[in-house]
């Protein structure tokens, strides 16, 4: 394994008392963008301990008793799962095209006969969806079930850079809007803003993607819901007045 590898992963390596331990890696890499924040929201918002320790104050009491493959799945439903995944990539996206989702492996009875399977079974080594594998090799074709995992990313920098770019980008990431609005730091934006000009959006990390995408739906959050909210109440549907009657 490279050097930079070894170190990569040994961060927290032995810190497995806490509770966070599972999620630590992931934590620790994509706390590095608060350098993205303005200093008054980093100071409001706290650092990556203050985090994790209202994470723990809602955890079950017998949460440390857990098995450790456990702690890190609970952490993750709990998480990535409800709040990112479904929200953001799921029914609101879903619904928001007038389509209805429908997710059968979040059936509670799946669950229930998930959560009672030997953790061996769960992973097998770094072998995921190993029971569900088995299960379907006599019908799903040998070279899918042993593909190598493939990761699926959104080619975000690069939907708003180039030639194809959305209008209103360039006006949320100037340094004017962003120093008026307040949540980012201008100087480090206008930097990732440069970076994404010169290699028309192919040369940012995936961290810095991440970034990319957070700026940009803040600065449209704060225009439309904030800056430019309807003043007007919202008028009920004609069809109220009809069942009024």
């Amino acid at each position: 394994m490279q050097p930079f590898l070894k170190g990569f992963f040994k961060k927290g390596l032995a810190d497995v008392n806490s509770p966070a331990y599972s999620h630590m890696l992931r934590w620790g890499n994509t706390a590095q963008l608060r350098s993205f924040f303005s200093a008054e929201v980093r100071e409001k918002t706290g650092n990556l301990d203050r985090f994790i320790e209202r994470f723990a104050s809602t955890l079950p009491p017998d949460y440390m008793s857990w098995h450790p493959l456990s702690r890190a799945q609970y952490t993750e439903i709990c998480i990535f799962l409800s709040n990112y995944l479904l929200s953001s990539q799921g029914d609101r996206m879903i619904m928001a095209n007038s389509v209805e989702g429908r997710f059968p492996y979040l059936d509670h009875r799946v669950i229930e006969f998930a959560c009672r399977i030997p953790h061996r079974y769960r992973l097998n080594g770094l072998n995921e969806k190993f029971i569900l594998k088995q299960a379907a090799r006599n019908f799903v074709p040998p070279e899918i079930i042993d593909r190598p995992k493939q990761p699926y990313r959104a080619p975000i920098s690069r939907c708003f850079f180039g030639q194809q770019a959305p209008d209103y980008v360039e006006e949320l990431l100037s340094e004017n809007l962003i120093r008026r609005n307040g949540y980012f730091d201008p100087k480090n934006v206008s930097m990732l803003a440069e970076k994404c000009r010169r290699g028309n959006g192919a040369l940012l990390s995936e961290r810095e993607n991440m970034a990319l995408a957070g700026i940009l739906s803040t600065q449209l959050l704060d225009h439309h819901f904030v800056r430019n909210s309807p003043s007007q109440p919202i008028r009920e549907p004609k069809i109220l007045k009809v069942f009024r009657q």
